[in-house]
């Protein structure tokens, strides 16, 4: 009677509290990968600020933003610290394509793909498809 509607609705109010839990800890790893995330493109845009002038197409409006915002604040202190010093014949030759650091697009990305789908390979043309199995390819940007 009595007993077994208590023992029931206390057994519920653990299992709820479980579910909250566990749904709160599925919410602050799901957090993580996105700070994370987040954190790791920002860093691609900062090692190769001035090679991803040329990729604004492929960046969010807020990374297209940051980038420009980081690149201004990399000039000033570069005029500041260095490019003032400098004959202006001299820094000028700074921008050539040769002189810009880009990432080495010939290193090994891993990644497992769950279902099937397009994926564009910029460089190449068209796109291919890429199947769900554990697949190796080539980063576009590190």
């Amino acid at each position: 009677g009595a007993g077994g509607a208590a023992a029931a609705g206390a057994l519920s109010g653990e299992l709820a509290s479980l579910v909250a839990q566990m749904t709160k800890m599925d919410l602050d790893r799901t957090r993580f990968m996105m700070v994370d995330l987040a954190r790791t493109r920002m860093a691609k845009i900062e090692n190769h600020a001035l090679y991803n002038r040329t990729l604004l197409d492929r960046m969010t409006e807020e990374e297209t933003m940051y980038l420009r915002q980081y690149g201004e604040l990399l000039e000033k202190h570069y005029q500041r610290t260095a490019l003032s010093h400098l004959p202006k014949e001299a820094y000028k030759k700074l921008d050539d394509p040769e002189m810009i650091d880009t990432p080495d697009l010939e290193r090994f990305v891993f990644c497992r793909v769950l279902e099937t789908c397009q994926m564009d390979v910029s460089g190449k043309d068209g796109a291919i498809q890429v199947l769900n199995a554990d697949l190796e390819e080539e980063e576009e940007e590190e």
